[in-house]
């Protein structure tokens, strides 16, 4: 799969989805890292759960990804 390939999984959550949730446990099961942006699920319990950072917004996330370096 595509997901196999890659080093992690990046996604923003607008509104619920099963499709992406399906792809975080997917993700988690394959050790992979998961980035969500979401400015009104990062609560769910699943997301909490499989995520590995939760942001607020793209930019949060883009700060984030600067500092890694």
């Amino acid at each position: 799969s595509a997901l196999a390939m890659c080093d992690g999984l990046f996604t923003i959550i607008k509104k619920p989805s099963i499709g992406t949730t399906i792809e975080l446990v997917n993700a988690k099961t394959m050790a992979k890292k998961i980035y969500v942006v979401s400015n009104g699920y990062g609560h769910h319990p699943w997301i909490r759960v499989y995520a590995d950072a939760i942001f607020q917004d793209i930019d949060a996330f883009k700060n984030f990804m600067v500092n890694m370096r």
